[in-house]
């Protein structure tokens, strides 16, 4: 199936034959298509000024669909008072829009890149337009269109889709398409699942948030209750003791968000093990700064509810089957993982990356997931800060990929670049597009870098990373 468009039509007159009431012109369009042969469009006029008749000859080919031809003669520019002929503007007019249209209808929106993101060429203007399509008529009277198709401000123009951006996707832009269908994370073999540790999730304000991963059971519940009672009740001590304080300010903001991972239910072990290890490090942290005379020692009471909480802790996560797991798998980690000053760096990136995000998690999560980027291999249990670091930017990678590739349901494909909600996904119209989307296109190349750090496990969304690139490769050529 082929598709010939009214622009590609370039009419010329070929005859003339006098008849009863003057003579009957007749014009041709000729299009010498690569696949189909000759393409002939035909019609006549008779009597002057009225539309007579229309063929078209496509050869053995089946026309599916005509374009529609008329006559489009131009009256004269002035009338006989001088006065521009107003058929004349309207004619421009109408055949400027039939053509361009406001870039906000369809085109994506980028502040960061300058502004409209022009997919299917652009920005063009109706001076330059018009003076191209009706070069025949006085400057004049072009720029009353102009002025006309300008009336409410809007000076950059886009090209109306008339489907030929589809048709012109070449091989290369056919095997992005696929590369991101496959990268569909309802597809067999898709995203891979996050690992133990703090695992993330979108919640109902569309931002990313941690997710209660690691529940424990029921019997593990009932046989520590007693323990996470005693566990509540002296963290409670221990904000109570800090507050009001200046000194002591990162205590207090670990403990108090430790505190909230012990509300709710079920449970997030994983959540408890992450926020218990920055607890742990903001201690440490404190008693090198004790030690230099940086900061002055806890209050009494603040420091013996502060070694009960740590001490709590460490048993109610040793004495259940997820916190168990979590210490093997640092344990594990440590022993066979040998990091890359690379590998170190580029997490230092994207925690910058999140730290300076909007739109994208929500605060606590935000804050969490670059503190804990930034405390990898850092703290009393180096081997456990780097496994939950390494952890959470295994997750984070996962999630990015997962919300990138499918925002509000939609699967990247070929379909996608030329259809408005495939606009909206760019333009970022809704807050977790806006969000994510910007994020991951803001940061691609961090992102690319970091996912093929990892093993054939991350292979999904090392494609997705990857074929999005492709994508906004490709936005940019055509």
């Amino acid at each position: 199936m082929f598709e010939i468009h009214a622009k590609e039509l370039d009419w010329e007159e070929v005859g003339v034959e006098e008849r009863s009431m003057g003579p009957e012109t007749f014009y041709a369009a000729v299009v010498e298509h690569p696949e189909l042969g000759e393409l002939v469009w035909e019609l006549s006029e008779y009597p002057i000024g009225a539309f007579n008749d229309a063929d078209t000859n496509v050869g053995p080919h089946q026309l599916l669909k005509n374009v529609e031809v008329g006559l489009g003669h131009p009256p004269d520019v002035e009338d006989g008072d001088g006065e521009e002929h107003p058929l004349v503007v309207d004619d421009m007019v109408r055949w400027f829009f039939e053509h361009f249209e406001d870039p906000a209808h369809e085109m994506p929106y980028d502040g960061r890149e300058g502004g409209y993101q022009y997919f299917r060429g652009g920005p063009y203007s109706a001076r330059d337009m018009l003076a191209d399509q009706f070069s025949e008529v006085p400057y004049e009277t072009r720029q009353i269109a102009v002025d006309e198709i300008e009336r409410d401000g809007t000076i950059d123009w886009a090209p109306v889709d008339d489907g030929s951006f589809a048709d012109d996707f070449d091989q290369d832009s056919e095997d992005a398409a696929r590369d991101v269908a496959e990268a569909d994370p309802d597809a067999p073999g898709g995203p891979p699942d996050q690992t133990p540790g703090p695992s993330f999730e979108v919640n109902a304000k569309d931002l990313i948030q941690l997710a209660k991963s690691g529940a424990w059971n029921d019997e593990e519940a009932d046989s520590l209750a007693d323990l996470l009672v005693q566990l509540r009740a002296a963290v409670d001590d221990l904000l109570a003791a800090l507050d009001g304080t200046n000194a002591h300010g990162h205590i207090f903001k670990a403990a108090r968000a430790y505190r909230n991972a012990l509300d709710g239910s079920p449970l997030s072990i994983d959540r408890m093990y992450a926020l218990g290890l920055r607890l742990i490090n903001a201690e440490d942290a404190l008693r090198q700064a004790v030690s230099t005379g940086d900061l002055p020692p806890l209050p009494i009471e603040a420091h013996e509810a502060l070694q009960s909480s740590l001490h709590l802790h460490g048993v109610v996560i040793g004495a259940t089957r997820r916190g168990k797991e979590l210490l093997q798998s640092a344990a594990d980690f440590a022993r066979s993982e040998h990091e890359t000053a690379e590998h170190r760096a580029l997490r230092k990136g994207l925690a910058d990356a999140v730290a300076g995000s909007n739109g994208v998690f929500d605060t606590d999560t935000q804050e969490f997931v670059a503190n804990t980027l930034n405390a990898n291999a850092s703290g009393p249990y180096p081997d456990r800060s780097h496994h939950l670091a390494q952890s959470t930017e295994r997750n984070v990678l996962v999630t990015l990929a997962k919300w990138a590739v499918k925002p509000a349901g939609l699967v990247l494909g070929t379909a996608f670049l030329t259809s408005v909600p495939g606009a909206e996904v760019i333009a970022g119209t809704t807050h977790a597009i806006d969000g994510v989307w910007t994020f991951v296109v803001a940061n691609l190349h961090l992102l690319q870098n970091l996912a093929a750090t990892y093993a054939a496990d991350m292979s999904w969304v090392q494609t997705t990373f990857s074929s999005i690139a492709h994508f906004l490769k490709m936005l940019g050529k055509k």
